[in-house]
């Protein structure tokens, strides 16, 4: 009897300790489980904390630029519309997934490559909005010399998407003196729907806020950075000069551009260099802009392509090359019939005949 009673007893004592051991197990798993999960992710930042470290902050930064290289800018279709716009090349495919909207100028609201580019466009400004906003309320995360650094680019990025697209749905400055209503004209974040229906701005009130931007830009971005690859892929003090001589060329004020150009490049006859900050000068041969590294000292700011981060828009090579919907106008009053255009002109090096098509294309 006693036998049994001990026997049970430690069955008792066993299923205790067993149940014991068990709660201890699902306390510890729990509080461990909650040390992981309250741990805040690096990469899912909220935007009240975003401006709280230097690194997130420059994350931001560089978000806005790898913004611009979206399919639908810099990585291909900004730089393919531009060339459609113009006179040199004539549509051989019809193919509206690749531009033929645009190079027949028979673009409405609901036609897909125009409202992409534009939305990808306002996209880049919000963000600079954002880091605008919230680098003029931090004081303390970064130096002064940092922050001011960090503004510059983003006035820099804003007005460069702004000069974008105003010069591709606004009419032309010298058009009335710029009267015309252009683009709506976005300067603080936006985080709702409310302020979807903001009213276009007038051309000249667009090209006012580019220069505005790109004077602050001026005044707050470094001379120089560390590297060519930085000097190219990154916004200093002569990049919003020369953006600004761009701007100004388009309004036709040719006093101001040559102002401007002077700050870079004060030289009144060749060889042409600039002699403050990064030393950006011609290269000898044009043709070898387009075969070497992006970082040669003619380009004053250019986005980063490589193997590993490369362009993820349209294939400009099949679209002009490999497989053409675009050829050269080679009409009697075309580019490569162009009197002006001597033969001995680099740039005929950029031109291929097609033996097949019968059709000149571009190289480039």
């Amino acid at each position: 009897m006693n036998t049994t009673t001990n026997k049970n007893k430690k069955r008792i004592t066993g299923r205790v300790l067993l149940v014991g051991i068990s709660l201890l197990s699902t306390l510890v798993t729990q509080i461990s489980c909650e040390k992981i999960l309250d741990t805040q992710s690096e990469i899912a930042i909220s935007s009240s904390s975003v401006f709280q470290t230097a690194s997130r902050i420059e994350g931001l930064v560089n978000g806005s630029y790898k913004a611009l290289k979206s399919a639908n800018l810099y990585s291909g279709r900004l730089l393919m519309y531009g060339d459609l716009r113009g006179e040199e090349f004539v549509i051989r495919t019809e193919n509206a997934l690749t531009g033929g909207y645009v190079w027949e100028h028979t673009t409405t609201n609901l036609t897909g490559d125009v409202n992409e580019l534009w939305a990808q466009f306002y996209r880049v400004i919000n963000s600079t909005n954002i880091l605008i906003d919230g680098l003029s309320a931090t004081t303390t995360v970064l130096t002064e010399e940092k922050r001011q650094h960090y503004l510059g680019e983003a006035y820099f990025l804003r007005a460069l998407s702004y000069f974008n697209l105003v010069s591709f749905y606004g009419r032309p400055y010298a058009d009335n003196n710029g009267t015309y209503p252009a683009v709506p004209l976005r300067l603080q974040p936006e985080s709702s729907s409310a302020n979807n229906d903001l009213a276009r701005s007038s051309t000249a009130s667009v090209y006012a806020q580019i220069i505005a931007d790109l004077d602050l830009a001026e005044k707050n971005l470094p001379l120089t950075y560390a590297t060519p690859l930085l000097n190219t892929t990154r916004a200093h003090r002569n990049t919003a000069i020369a953006l600004k001589t761009r701007v100004y060329l388009n309004a036709q004020n040719f006093d101001k551009v040559k102002e401007e150009a002077q700050k870079i490049v004060p030289q009144e006859v060749a060889p042409f260099q600039s002699t403050n900050g990064v030393t950006n000068r011609l290269v000898a041969d044009i043709a070898t802009i387009f075969t070497t590294n992006y970082s040669s000292e003619e380009s004053i700011f250019s986005l980063p392509m490589s193997a590993e981060d490369p362009p993820a828009g349209s294939a400009l090579s099949n679209v002009f090359f490999y497989a053409p919907d675009f050829v050269l106008n080679s009409s009697s009053n075309g580019i490569i019939s162009e009197a002006s255009w001597p033969e001995g002109d680099r740039r005929r090096s950029f031109v291929r005949f097609d033996e097949t098509l019968r059709l000149y294309l571009l190289a480039k």
